[in-house]
């Protein structure tokens, strides 16, 4: 069984969930980038953003648009 048919989604479906997760999982990044020189911004951002991500890959709840 290949990976599509496991999580029962078609090609395109697929291609564009995973360059969403890859742009959000950059931005998340370049916010602990940020986080990291100034520690009084984004104080949860980066954090919060990677939790609903896997959230999201875990139970397949759609947090973000």
């Amino acid at each position: 069984m290949s990976h599509l048919e496991e999580i029962q989604m078609s090609y395109c479906s697929h291609l564009f969930r995973a360059i969403r997760f890859g742009y959000l999982s950059f931005y998340a990044g370049v916010i602990f980038i940020v986080h990291g020189l100034v520690p009084d911004w984004f104080v949860h951002t980066g954090s919060d953003l990677i939790r609903d991500l896997n959230c999201e890959l875990q139970e397949g709840v759609h947090l973000y648009v």
